[in-house]
Order: C-alpha cells, then sequence, then structure tokens
C-alpha cells in the first residue's frame, strides 16, 4: 500500500467512524513502515498482520525479548540475567572512546526514553566488521530497547565471545571507567 493508497483507506475511515458512509479501514498486512499516523483516528480499524515495525504503534520489545531474537547468550548470575552481545570496539558517535577487554565501562548519562533510539547510554549489538567487533556483558535490567537498538548504563568487555561464561558479579561491579564525551554526530536516524 502506497502512501496514497493508505491516504485514501484513512479518509474513508473517518467518514466511517461519523457515519457518513465510507468504510472501515482494513490495513490487514499493509507496511506501514514510516507511515505518519500521528494525526490518524484507527478506532475500529482492522490492523491484523500489519507491518508496524519503525512505527509508533509497535510494541515496544523488551531486553530480553531483543536478546532472544538475536540469539545472544543470556545466564542468571546472582538473581540478575546478564546477557552478552557484540559491539563495535571503538565508539562511532561518542568521542574517539575506545573499548579494551576486561574494563567496565559506564555511561556518564542515561537515558531511559524509548520513544527515540538516539539517546545518551552505552550500546550494544552493534556489529562493526570483524577486527572491530568485541563481545561485552551488561544487565538486562539496565538495558533498554528503543528503535530496534539495545542501550545499557554499563558493560564489561570480554576477551571473546567465550568469556561471557566466566564474568562474574563482582567483574561487573568493578570500578568503572565512565565514558564522558559528547556525541560527534547528531544526525537523526
Amino acid at each position: 500500500m502506497d502512501a496514497k493508497a493508505l491516504q485514501a483507506e484513512l479518509d474513508a475511515h473517518v467518514e466511517w467512524l461519523h457515519g457518513h458512509g465510507g468504510k472501515r479501514a482494513d490495513l490487514s498486512w499493509a507496511d506501514l513502515r514510516g507511515a505518519d499516523l500521528s494525526q490518524a483516528n484507527l478506532s475500529g480499524a482492522n490492523l491484523s498482520r500489519a507491518g508496524l515495525r519503525w512505527t509508533t504503534l509497535a510494541t515496544q520489545q523488551t531486553p530480553w525479548e531483543w536478546a532472544t531474537v538475536h540469539r545472544y547468550p543470556m545466564r542468571t548470575v546472582d538473581g540478575r540475567i546478564l546477557c552478552g552481545a557484540p559491539r563495535t570496539r571503538v565508539s562511532r558517535w561518542v568521542g574517539a572512546q575506545e573499548y579494551e577487554p576486561g574494563r567496565t565501562y559506564r555511561a556518564a548519562w542515561f537515558s531511559t526514553d524509548a520513544t527515540t533510539d538516539c539517546h545518551p547510554g552505552l550500546y550494544v549489538g552493534q556489529d562493526g566488521n570483524h577486527e572491530d567487533t568485541v563481545w561485552v556483558a551488561f544487565w538486562l535490567d539496565e538495558a533498554l530497547v528503543a528503535g530496534g537498538k539495545c542501550r545499557c548504563k554499563r558493560f564489561r568487555v570480554l576477551q571473546d565471545r567465550d568469556g561471557f561464561a566466566d564474568v562474574t558479579t563482582a567483574q561487573m561491579d568493578e570500578e568503572p571507567v565512565v565514558v564522558t564525551g559528547l556525541p560527534q554526530h547528531t544526525e537523526a536516524r
């Protein structure tokens, strides 16, 4: 369904809602990525199987769901869930921070706003090229998914993916390196 067809469907739905003919919107199977539905009244519309990913209508994924979808390792440590994920060795957006294995890093600022994917925090699940990727461990209860990305308050950089099995709470609680660099890139994504 292109933008013109979507608008026609929504216009007919508004008429139907007000009892002036029209018809109930049927957006089943419609790919609504990028559609601006901010002013649309979708009361009674059929949205079954509609492609809502990347829309404000998409359900918010939990960190556990995000990690499960990406098949990242998770395990319980001292009653909390620890997750492992890749990320780039050097930050793309915050200063020129290089993340070194065996160190724990904490974001100077961490936003819990899930309405945008470009807020302060440390991002995980970002694959660089093979040489530029490190594996990190982070607590799921200190993470937030927004816009398909996962950001967390802190993570520990591992020697490799296999090191995830040996991460302890004491290592996660070590005095962190505080990442204080200011964003160098502010383009909306």
